[in-house]
């Protein structure tokens, strides 16, 4: 359930073994479509991880990158380079990756949910589901939806106490990587 071989999964339709052992970098959703899209984007949390030159060498590579330090902020320049696009009349082909929920767990004051890191963890949530909620908006109010595929996944699960786990990354038990 590691995000690296959950999002090369989705982004070439190789199992997590496959691409493991693969000998080379695969083509991926993005270097597949290159020729057939005008402009390719990815709107990335600015954490360290997707800073990790791999993230640039297979998920992204030739995509204009910009990162984003809260999920309100990636919903933002999403938006933007939509409306960008829109104007120049040209495709967009973007993958934007939300950060929460995702730990460590913060609370947001605007979606209480009481102490804890399982409240903390809805927090996250809801803060997510409202900025993919904004998105979706967006997108159904300006027409994109008339010729825009969305595509929504989960890279993997999160351990919220079961078993005394807590996080994310390491566990297979069932309940960790059946995400659908």
């Amino acid at each position: 359930p590691a995000t690296l071989f959950a999002m090369g999964s989705a982004f070439t339709g190789l199992s997590p073994a496959e691409l493991y052992l693969s000998p080379a970098l695969p083509d991926t959703i993005f270097t597949r479509s290159r020729g057939l899209i005008d402009q390719q984007l990815a709107v990335l949390p600015d954490v360290s991880w997707f800073r990790l030159p791999i993230v640039e060498q297979f998920l992204i590579t030739g995509v204009q990158a910009v990162f984003a330090p809260t999920d309100a902020a990636a919903t933002d320049a999403l938006i933007e380079r939509l409306r960008a696009a829109r104007d120049h009349d040209s495709s967009l082909m973007a993958w934007i990756h939300y950060y929460s929920p995702h730990d460590p767990y913060q609370a947001h004051p605007e979606f209480p949910f009481g102490r804890g890191k399982k409240n903390a963890y809805l927090s996250e949530v809801a803060c997510f589901d409202h900025e993919l909620g904004r998105l979706m908006r967006y997108l159904i109010e300006e027409g994109w939806l008339e010729d825009t595929l969305v595509i929504f996944f989960s890279d993997h699960g999160e351990a919220l106490g079961e078993r005394s786990y807590w996080g994310h990354h390491v566990y297979l038990d069932s309940w960790m990587v059946d995400v659908p």
